[in-house]
């Protein structure tokens, strides 16, 4: 069952001006878009990387191509 969503409206400040959520604002702002929509890819320069065990040795040889050996991947392992 999907959760219901609220009408959407626009912001009253900073550079994008349309109806999204916060997570959708700081991507826009990241990948220099006035907007995003929901299931939108983007690309965008991160400082920090998050992952899981599954996708997190891909994701971190991917951010060390990017940005370099020398890149820092912290590693946490969070207990269930």
């Amino acid at each position: 069952m999907a959760p219901q969503q609220s009408e959407r409206k626009p912001a009253t400040t900073g550079s994008v001006k349309t109806g999204m959520t916060m997570t959708e604002k700081i991507l826009a702002r990241a990948s220099e878009k006035p907007q995003l929509s929901p299931g939108e890819n983007v690309w965008v320069n991160v400082d920090i990387l998050m992952t899981h065990d599954v996708c997190g040795p891909g994701s971190i040889g991917i951010f060390k191509k990017e940005f370099g050996q020398d890149a820092k991947v912290h590693l946490v392992k969070l207990e269930s």
